[in-house]
């Protein structure tokens, strides 16, 4: 057996093995529920507001809002909902820091 055909009989061992092989960390990982809340938790703990939430959707719901009038809509409202949106946001942000106050 040369050394070429070793070495691909390795490497197909190798990577067949790997693949059929379930990391033990991955059950772990499975039993524990995920919390939806998680990114804007974070976003909250910086001070900032979440993706769907900050400067760039602001801008965004603004433009519409503008496109809309421009093309007659009376009351697009996009700029609004996002405003009622991070409103509730800093409701739930200030919540969770008041929860975050009380376990330390």
């Amino acid at each position: 057996m040369s050394i070429r055909t070793m070495g691909v009989a390795l490497f197909l061992v190798l990577t067949v093995g790997c693949a059929s092989a379930k990391p033990a960390v991955a059950g772990a990982r499975a039993a524990v529920p995920e919390d939806p809340d998680r990114w804007a938790r974070a976003a909250c703990q910086r001070g900032e507001y979440p993706i769907d939430l900050d400067a760039r959707a602001f801008a965004q719901a603004r433009m519409d809002d503008l496109v809309a009038e421009r093309h007659g809509a009376r009351m697009p409202g996009a700029t609004q909902r996002l405003l009622d949106r991070r409103l509730a946001f800093e409701h739930r942000c200030e919540a969770w820091q008041q929860v975050a106050r009380l376990d330390l």
